[in-house]
């Protein structure tokens, strides 16, 4: 049987707010472009419960995104040539 959490259960087992968990279920993050990624949840009693399936799929989803994100930015270096003078004076 599946394990249901309700908004505050899974933001606390995200590490995230409450907020951001409702604007995961409303518009998701983006990835390149115009796709999104969004939580899905569930209606349990007239609440909101999102199943552990769901939210730790979604985390792994954002996880891998932010990382080719990071990866990504790493690879855009900025360097400067040394002028003569700093290498002259061994600065």
């Amino acid at each position: 049987m599946p394990t249901y959490y309700r908004i505050r259960g899974a933001a606390m087992c995200a590490g995230v707010s409450r907020r951001t968990i409702y604007r995961w279920l409303q518009g998701g993050f983006a990835v390149n472009g115009n796709r999104r990624i969004v939580l899905r949840a569930v209606t349990v009693s007239h609440r909101h419960c999102i199943e552990e399936s769901y939210l730790r799929a979604f985390l792994a989803a954002r996880r891998k995104y932010l990382d080719a994100v990071a990866a990504d930015r790493e690879k855009i270096t900025i360097t400067s040539d040394p002028t003569p003078d700093t290498l002259q004076s061994g600065r």
